[in-house]
Formats: C-alpha cells, structure tokens, sequence
C-alpha cells in the first residue's frame, strides 16, 4: 500500500501543497518503495511529513479544527484506490476510506522534528516515535529505556529475532545484546533489614506518583515476584539478561517496568564490537540514532504501513547514509510498506533504484511551493558528484558533470549557429545559472563566459 498523492489548500484556495509520490511507472509490486524527498531550505520538506501526521492522526475527529480548509490524499494498493477527503468549509463532505490496518509511524531521532507528537493512541492509525517525551520535550534516557522495552518485549515473544541481528552486522556489532540489571547501592542495607516491609512501603509511594501511578493498581500482584528477583539480585549482584534469547515468563517489561518505578535497580544494555564489550551509553550518536530508529520501526512496523523519517543523515558517516536506502529495503523486504524520506543528504540519493523508488523534489516561488511529481531519474550507482549536480543543481570545483553538460551546450550551439537556428533558450538559461554558481578560481567559469559571450552576439 503506498500514499499515492496529497493536495491541502488554504482557505482562498491557494495551494499549500500538491505532490505525487508515485509515477505512472511505480506500479504496486511486492515489498517498500521509498521515497526520497528534496528541496532547498525553506521548501517545506518537514512541514510536509507534519501535515501528513496530522491528516492521519485526526482524519476521523469531528471536532477537529484543521490548519488548512481542505485536504485531499490518495492511497493505492494492488486491487483498488482509496480517496481522503477533508473540506472544513463543508463539514458534511468527509469521505476517509482509510484500510482498517493501515498505519502511519513517524520516526526522527532529533527534538526539533515537526512530526505531531502524540502519546499511545489506540483510536489513531498513527504513531509517533521520536525521542521525544512531550510536545517540546527529549530526555537521554528515554531512548535507552525505549530500546530496553521493545528488546525485552520481542524477546519474550522469541520474535525478529533475525531482524535484529542484521541491525547488529550494519552497525559492525557482535550479535550479543545484554541487559545487566543490578541492585541501588543505597538499597542493599535496606533490605537485609526487612525486605518485604521496604517494598511494601515502596508499592505505596506509587500511589501517589504522577508518573507510575497506573503501575500501582498492578504492583501488589507483582509483590512475590519483586521480591523473587531481588533475592537472586542480591546473591549474584547482577543478573544478566541476553535479549537475543527467548525470555521465560519470569521476567517481563512488566516486572522490569515496576521495578524501575520503585527506584530498586541500576541497569545498562551492553552490546560487543570485536571482543570489546562496551555499553551502549558509550556508543556514538550516529549509532545510537540508527540503532533506535531502526529498532522502533522493527517494533511497531507491518504490511501496509506509512513510514515517514525526518533528516535520517543527521550524526551519519558518510557511508552510512550512502547504504541507508538499501539497507532499509533489505531489513524490511518482507513488508508492502511506503517509506517516505525527508533529507539534504546526497549520499541517500546516490542508491535510488528506479523500480521500487522516487525522487520528490520540493520547489517554491516568491508565493508558494510549486506541484512536485517525482522526477524521471535513476540514481543507483551514481557518483556524489553526480547527485550534487543533477538532482541537487549544487556545484563542485572542476565537476566533470558540469564540463560535459557544457561540453554538450557548445556542440549544440555550434550546430544552431552553422545552420542559423536560434540559439537554444535552455542552454542559455543553464549557463546562466552555473555563471552565478561557480567560483571565479574555477576554470569552467571562463568557458561559460566565453559561451555567453560568444551567444550575446547571435542576438
């Protein structure tokens, strides 16, 4: 199932945005389609994916005041195709056909993303996961716990398993993933005193707790079992939990959930690279983000999914984002699921297969964002010099791609003026760019002056 195309205009009509993300030739076909969307700063890439949040999040409130007057999105899968339709001039006029398991998962590891934050809504079609815990607020610490809760919970599933492990061989990770729990050292004295009467009093202070109060009504059936697991914290001093093996009964996010909140334990993931053991908190940022994201879309994708990611080059090495579209095909290649991607990153546009990919490039004038449909290209394999200068129209020193357009401009301009046709009014316009683009130490520039020069006289 893919999202074909949206359209949201103002309330004078005006066109906020109108893009296809799928062509004639991207037909339905088995497994993702990504695509990549583009533009210059201030073309709307991320108030794009924000709008697309908020159409599916709200899409069935009646009450609901919208930002724009009118919205229109297509949705397609191999037997038919599904129209959305929101008017708020004419409240009447709602058509949302929307496939009973279709979903929207917003995924950005950055606390200025503009996805719609929304909290566990099982009402919504849509889900946020970001990092972060609030419409304007992150916490370190939230991502650690967020990995901690999907890992334990697909490990008492026994759950992709594999999946994960291919998350791991990207990363150049050792397929080892602990979770090493141990005992608060302020609590250790505590409960050589009386352990049943600390947790006891521990259980009660949840009561009373904004946060874990929701645990409370659960913790008092969990008291044998807190204090099963505290027994055998306090004869090992640790206990190591390998969430790549199926987890028993006996521990579940439950029980690790409870024992957080009642502040009893220290815990760390710890992961290997090579023969070093290291925990993850000491990982790099750019591990830590395609860690989590990978891992949150694992969690909570399926068929039928609608997965937007915000500025996924973000604290990425170079070959990283060169094999990020790849590799997302690879890792979720069992799934019809529509990737949409926002980026500034040439690397990610370098590996676009055209079959099961398109490139969306965002322009505006002086009054709007112009209609976008994906752009004819195929660009798997393609140099970084390449991509800079086709799709991005951005210009490096002595680029070779630059010297054979122009090299193709004076061939066809020596063609025109030998059979005195006009001269070309693309090739000028062209030349006219790359004049204002390149820099004045660049030996291009003098041939582009000279071709200019050479067409200011066949006026």
């Amino acid at each position: 199932m893919r999202l074909k195309s949206l359209k949201i205009l103002n309330n004078t009509g005006k066109i906020i945005y109108d893009v296809s993300f799928l062509g004639k030739e991207h037909k339905e076909r088995s497994g993702p389609f990504i695509s990549v969307v583009i533009g210059a700063n201030g073309t709307g890439k991320s108030f794009l994916l924000n709008q697309i949040t908020e159409l599916f999040a709200h899409y069935n409130k009646k009450k609901y005041k919208w930002t724009y007057s009118l919205y229109e999105a297509e949705i397609i899968d191999k037997k038919s195709s599904q129209k959305i339709i929101i008017d708020s001039k004419k409240q009447k006029e709602k058509y949302f056909n929307v496939p009973i398991n279709f979903n929207v998962l917003a995924v950005s590891y950055t606390i200025n993303d503009k996805f719609l934050f929304q909290k566990d809504n099982f009402d919504s079609c849509y889900k946020y996961l970001g990092i972060r815990q609030s419409s304007n607020a992150s916490f370190s610490s939230n991502v650690e716990r967020k990995i901690v809760e999907i890992l334990i919970n697909l490990a008492v599933a026994n759950s992709k398993t594999e999946e994960i492990k291919s998350i791991f061989n990207y990363l150049q990770w050792r397929n080892s993933c602990i979770l090493r729990i141990s005992l608060k050292k302020s609590m250790i004295k505590k409960f050589d005193l009386n352990i049943e009467h600390v947790i006891k009093e521990k259980i009660k202070k949840l009561e009373t707790s904004v946060k874990y109060k929701k645990l409370f009504f659960m913790a008092n059936n969990f008291e044998e079992k807190i204090i099963h697991f505290i027994d055998r914290l306090k004869k090992n001093q640790e206990i190591r939990i390998d969430l790549f093996q199926p987890l028993s009964l006996e521990f579940d996010l439950k029980l690790f959930d409870l024992l957080n909140a009642l502040e009893l334990i220290n815990y760390d993931i710890l992961v290997q690279k090579g023969s070093n053991e290291f925990y993850f908190s000491w990982a790099s940022s750019g591990e830590k983000q395609l860690f989590f994201t990978f891992l949150n879309i694992l969690a909570n994708i399926k068929t039928n999914s609608l997965v937007l990611i915000d500025e996924p080059e973000i604290s990425l090495h170079p070959n990283w984002q060169i094999g990020y579209i790849d590799f997302l095909k690879k890792l979720f290649k069992n799934y019809d699921c529509h990737f949409i991607v926002a980026t500034h990153s040439h690397y990610l546009v370098s590996d676009l297969e055209a079959r099961s990919s398109s490139l969306v490039k965002l322009k505006r004038n002086e009054k709007q964002i112009l209609p976008a449909i994906p752009e004819e290209i195929n660009t798997y394999a393609w140099s970084a010099e390449n991509v800079l200068y086709d799709v991005f129209g951005a210009i490096t020193s002595r680029n070779r791609f630059v010297a054979e357009d122009l090299a193709s401009i004076f061939e066809r301009f020596v063609e025109q003026k030998d059979a005195g046709i006009n001269i070309n009014n693309r090739d000028r316009e062209k030349l006219v760019c790359l004049n204002r683009s390149l820099k004045s130490q660049d030996p291009l520039k003098g041939v582009v002056e000279a071709l200019l020069e050479e067409m200011g006289k066949q006026k």
